[in-house]
């Protein structure tokens, strides 16, 4: 360490010397701690130490790693490119513990995404702790962003946290778009003014969450919950909550596969508190609140008594101490 601050320091005398101006983040220490394990993640409190970690590029072997945030995070630019980066010509695993801080980027920039997952790329994102959250304001012109963006063979599975796009004006953003790979969001919190999930291409499943819809969609032309035809998506468990207006769930395409089979079996559709049944050729949902729920599975077991032989004790066929496996 004492190398490098020398180092800074030198630089930073020689930019001073010739009247010049450091940019923010030139001089910008190593603050990784921990061996990237399980048992010993990596420990990161700073947005360009975490781009480094995540950038697949960086990738020569098929490798795992572990990464739990040590603080606060955020990047306020007008750069270009330096948005998470996880594409790998090898397999490469992360898991990244939000561990109740959050990341934060607020960019005029060309970057339409905060976190790319491209090929050979997983991306697991827990909060132990509680309270974590990833959000971004993305400016990048007449195009919509995204915070997450698949493409490739990537792999996204979300836990928990909270997830919010923050730009409000026509040109939006979406919490987790995919235009390939497979997105898999097990719980969590997810806000945006555009369709909070976005299926085009690849595959998507819904275990959990709740997916808020913070701008009446009457003034947009996409949905809460977005599913194209050429996305696997099935949705399982969920709650989808409007802010403004109504919440729409919708499938779209030339001939679009009907809501009934993108939800689970015999799942429970509610709107507003009330239970709903779906028609075989439904294709929109629309609320303050939607809720899709599995139902509960019944355990059942086939119990067969018979009758004692001649002189046998009834008490000898079971008693209370006996063990029944279902």
């Amino acid at each position: 360490m004492k190398r490098l601050l020398s180092l800074f320091t030198v630089l930073a005398f020689t930019f001073a010397f010739f009247g010049g101006v450091i940019p923010e983040g030139a001089l910008r220490a190593k603050a990784i701690s921990g061996v990237g394990s399980q048992a010993d993640p990596y420990l990161v409190n700073n947005y360009g130490d975490l781009q480094d970690l995540l950038n697949g590029k960086n990738i020569e072997k098929a490798t795992t790693i572990y990464i739990k945030l040590d603080g606060n995070i955020s990047s306020i630019d007008t750069s270009n490119d330096i948005f998470f980066y996880l594409d790998s010509s090898f397999k490469f695993n992360v898991t990244l513990d939000l561990a109740g801080y959050s990341i934060y980027r607020n960019a005029r920039t060309l970057d339409s995404r905060m976190f790319y997952i491209g090929s050979n790329t997983t991306l697991t994102i827990n909060d132990t702790v509680g309270g974590g959250n990833v959000s971004c304001n993305l400016d990048c012109g007449k195009q919509n962003a995204n915070m997450f963006y698949l493409g490739g063979s990537g792999e996204l599975i979300i836990n928990g946290g909270t997830f919010e796009t923050l730009r409000n004006n026509t040109y939006t953003e979406h919490c987790v778009h995919t235009m390939g790979g497979t997105a898999i969001l097990n719980g969590g919190i997810f806000k945006s003014n555009n369709a909070v999930v976005l299926g085009e291409m690849g595959k998507v499943t819904i275990n959990g969450g709740t997916y808020i819809q913070t701008h009446d969609m009457a003034n947009y032309m996409t949905q809460g919950i977005c599913i194209y035809n050429n996305c696997d998506f099935l949705i399982n468990n969920c709650e989808l909550i409007a802010t403004e207006g109504n919440a729409v769930l919708a499938t779209y395409g030339s001939n679009p596969i009907h809501l009934k089979d993108r939800l689970a079996e015999n799942a429970i559709v509610k709107i507003d508190g009330e239970k709903v049944t779906l028609t075989d050729t439904q294709n929109q949902l629309e609320g303050k609140e939607i809720t899709v729920k599995q139902p509960e599975k019944i355990e059942t077991a086939n119990i067969i008594v018979t009758e004692p032989k001649a002189g046998e004790n009834v008490s000898n066929n079971a008693s209370a101490d006996d063990t029944v496996i279902i």
